[in-house]
């Protein structure tokens, strides 16, 4: 009887090391390529503090970032070509319930490498892409993409790829991996976690990632702390440059009538309302931009005291998936996100057009509504505050569809060139008007407001 319990023992004692060097054995290759595929496990970086801490609109306004958004960095290795042949990273993640998610790659400069956005990406064998197709969001659709450095083909992607361009590696020792995703629905409950890194190459010699590769990985995509602790500090003064509308600098020159223009760049934004800034500072290709969209931009003057801005707006699903319009502070943290509404916030006239008063927080008229705060209730119009001395009026229109070719993404012509951004823009193209206080309540208690502010005739 105790040789046959030991016998039996024995068998499952085998089973069991049979089913782990299996299961080891299946996690570690691909069933396909036979390439090895192993996990983020490095020494001094780990798949948990890989990617950076959640850096949500609302709260972190470092950057240019939207409110109703939420960002992860990922600092992603540039593999030498020579050294890794034929390596590549692997992201396995799960979609997300959201209006857009896209991952975007740039350099360590910011210029623009790559890009797939939700609708793109093939799901995983047996599960579906909730952005395709309208189904609607099914929860635990799992897909996979590959990050390779090489050029990308000119005769047709590889599905599910991100090309980083054949960097050698003294080039880019990293670049920005960027993961974006509006409107996330369900936002304290959705499970899934950010998506898991892999290391997939046929020279693997050990069940661990090379040391050079492990070199190069930067813990918090590369978000320093003091990045948090700044934005507190940038929060402060904030409010403090909300007080400073009268305090113009000499440099500063926005056109009157004001123009908006493309506004993808930074210093080409800048050199717009600031001449002084050097022609070859402006560049026209875009520097850390999300490349399914083009922003829309325009200087405001805050030494009149009241801007009545006047726009048409995109149909939400039929001509964008979102839009939003903020006022922003340049030179506070780099675009420090003061005040953003989207088209859910934003109240419309009568005849479809969105108008919104710019003043100094002080001189708001109590009878305008904040769509940030959604005070007061039943309000006119809308009102959003100068922010500063230097207000900065960005408009996104993410995801245009073919039934909105006015949109910024379809035009061609010089970025810095409002004239020719309002003929492509036609009836979209916002306009504005300066009004003294006195004026401006007049118009709000006669109702006039609206139409004291009159359409571009660019086109």
């Amino acid at each position: 009887m105790s040789r046959q319990r030991e016998c039996v023992f024995s068998y499952r004692r085998c089973f069991v090391i049979v089913s782990v060097f299996f299961y080891v054995f299946i996690s570690s290759h691909d069933a396909i390529s036979g390439t090895t595929v192993l996990p983020l496990q490095c020494p001094d970086v780990s798949e948990q503090d890989v990617w950076s801490p959640k850096l949500a609109g609302d709260e972190f306004q470092f950057g240019g970032t939207d409110r109703h958004a939420i960002y992860w960095r990922l600092a992603l290795p540039v593999l030498d070509p020579v050294k890794f042949p034929n390596a590549y990273f692997e992201l396995r993640g799960e979609f997300p319930h959201a209006t857009y998610f896209s991952f975007h790659i740039n350099a360590r400069n910011t210029a623009f490498i790559d890009k797939l956005t939700d609708f793109e990406i093939v799901p995983e064998p047996g599960f579906r892409n909730p952005f395709q197709d309208n189904i609607g969001y099914i929860p635990g659709n799992k897909y996979r993409l590959k990050i390779i450095n090489k050029q990308a083909p000119t005769d047709g992607r590889e599905a599910n790829t991100l090309y980083l361009g054949g960097f050698q590696n003294k080039e880019q020792k990293y670049v920005i991996f960027m993961y974006r995703i509006y409107e996330l629905i369900r936002h304290e409950k959705w499970t899934a976690s950010l998506p898991k890194v892999y290391f997939v190459w046929e020279g693997v010699t050990k069940n661990s990632l090379p040391s050079e590769v492990c070199a190069q990985f930067v813990a918090k995509g590369a978000v320093p702390d003091f990045l948090f602790s700044l934005e507190k500090r940038l929060d402060k003064r904030s409010q403090r440059l909300d007080k400073r509308t009268e305090r113009l600098t000499l440099f500063y020159h926005p056109p009157n009538p004001v123009e908006f223009i493309v506004g993808d760049n930074y210093l080409g934004m800048i050199r717009h309302a600031f001449p002084i800034v050097p022609d070859f500072l402006a560049k026209e290709h875009p520097t850390g931009a999300n490349m399914d969209t083009r922003y829309l931009a325009g200087f405001l003057d805050p030494s009149f005291e009241a801007a009545v801005l006047r726009f048409r707006p995109p149909e939400v699903k039929e001509q964008v998936r979102y839009w939003s319009v903020g006022v922003y502070q340049p030179f506070n943290g780099l675009m420090y996100a003061r005040a953003v509404a989207s088209y859910k916030e934003l109240q419309r006239d009568s005849d479809g057009y969105v108008t919104i008063v710019f003043t100094a927080e002080k001189n708001k008229p109590r009878s305008l509504f904040d769509p940030v705060s959604g005070q007061p209730p039943g309000g006119k119009y809308n009102w959003l505050p100068y922010g500063g001395s230097f207000p900065l009026i960005w408009f996104r229109y993410l995801m245009p569809t073919e039934n909105f070719k006015e949109s910024l993404l379809y035009y061609k012509g010089n970025p810095y060139d409002a004239q020719g951004v309002c003929r492509h823009m036609k009836s979209y193209y916002p306009s504005v008007r300066y009004m003294t206080l006195e004026e401006l309540e007049g118009h709000i208690k006669s109702g006039t407001l609206s139409s004291a502010v009159p359409k571009e005739l660019c086109f």
